[in-house]
């Protein structure tokens, strides 16, 4: 009789948003105003110590977990990792706001909070304890209501952030002794989701600044014809397969179990009622993904990297192959215009055009005529 009063009872506030709900969980109900912050810094992690550094065990196997944690370290150990956060969220491009709701900042055994990757966009607050300036969200291996966030995170060089579903959220937040927060985001992203977002931001990459990324191309271009292609990114037997392989299975809010990629990141959060709360002016304007300065097309050209082929130009210069037609667009890299473009080792030569001869530049033997590449030359 005692448990079908109790089942009444939550029925009746409305206190679980789920009947099937693990004891440990906060759930509510949950009073008190909502404070609003802006997401004012992000900090990926950079290596794989520092990936573990920032996991937690999401799926209860006595494994920490931040798979996509991993692969930021891959990529900052090849500079293909952003470090224009900063400029970006100056700019207004990186906008993420938390909401915490609580009567007290510093303790409150029963808290919500929000994340949002941009106003307006959707989310599942994650319940939680405050306790001394600490927050502790419900733990993602054990919950029953998971929390989800749209996430939007600087992640590849010279291109936009990207953008994904996070799922099975857990938050870490610490009080900085500013008003704001120190927090660790975690969580999980369904795999075609994460292979999507990565190869778009991958092409993306490559295509804004090829020169820059030589050793990823050598590493992903099967073909050596000097394009990279989505089918390309995707072999089951290449490397990023293997680094975007699903590593833990994580509930939903519906009960579906899924595999999916594990995350955690660092953020900083600020109180800003509302607004954008002038953030910082931007210190790289070549790095903030917005059309500034003298650039004539997004953060190239003027006195910015000069732009790939198919971006706005006003002169010669503001191009990668130094050829910028009547209509104001550079030219695309071609094999045969006497520049040294594209994924080019030399001028017109390797990187998918015909191979270098002795003397020529190299990185790789497969840039040579000869298959010799010493000391940054073919023999």
């Amino acid at each position: 009789m005692s448990r079908l009063v109790t089942l009444a009872a939550v029925a009746l506030c409305g206190c679980f948003e789920t009947t099937d709900v693990d004891p440990d969980d906060v759930t509510g109900p949950y009073t008190g105003p909502i404070t609003r912050y802006v997401v004012d810094g992000y900090t990926l992690p950079m290596s794989s110590t520092s990936a573990r550094e920032l996991a937690d065990d999401l799926d209860g196997d006595q494994h920490a977990d931040n798979q996509l944690g991993m692969t930021f370290g891959s990529l900052a150990s090849f500079k293909n990792l952003t470090t224009h956060a900063p400029d970006m969220v100056a700019s207004g491009v990186l906008a993420s706001i938390v909401q915490i709701q609580a009567d007290d900042p510093a303790n409150d055994p029963t808290v919500r909070v929000w994340y949002y990757g941009a106003e307006g966009e959707e989310a599942e607050a994650v319940g939680g304890a405050l306790q001394d300036g600490v927050f502790a969200s419900n733990r993602t291996r054990t919950t029953r209501v998971p929390g989800r966030a749209r996430i939007h995170l600087p992640v590849f060089v010279d291109t936009d952030p990207v953008v994904f579903d996070l799922y099975g959220v857990e938050m870490d937040l610490k009080a900085d002794g500013r008003g704001g927060f120190d927090a660790i985001i975690r969580g999980a992203v369904r795999e075609q989701e994460a292979k999507q977002t990565a190869y778009d931001g991958i092409l993306a990459m490559l295509a804004a600044m090829p020169q820059d990324h030589r050793a990823f191309w050598y590493i992903v271009e099967k073909i050596r014809d000097g394009v990279v292609t989505y089918e390309e990114l995707a072999r089951q037997d290449g490397l990023l397969e293997a680094l975007l392989a699903p590593d833990i299975e994580i509930r939903t809010r519906d009960g579906a179990v899924e595999p999916m990629l594990s995350l955690a990141f660092r953020v900083h959060l600020s109180p800003c009622p509302v607004g954008r709360c002038a953030p910082a002016t931007v210190a790289d304007h070549c790095g903030d993904r917005v059309l500034d300065g003298d650039e004539t097309d997004v953060d190239c050209g003027g006195s910015c990297a000069a732009c790939p082929g198919g971006d706005r130009c006003a002169v010669a210069d503001d191009c990668q192959t130094a050829a910028c037609s009547a209509g104001g667009t550079c030219a695309a890299a071609t094999c045969s215009d006497g520049v040294q473009d594209g994924y080019e080792a030399d001028v017109d030569c390797g990187g998918g055009c015909d191979l270098c001869t002795a003397g020529k530049a190299c990185d790789f033997a497969i840039d040579c005529a000869s298959n010799r590449c010493e000391m940054g030359r073919c023999l």
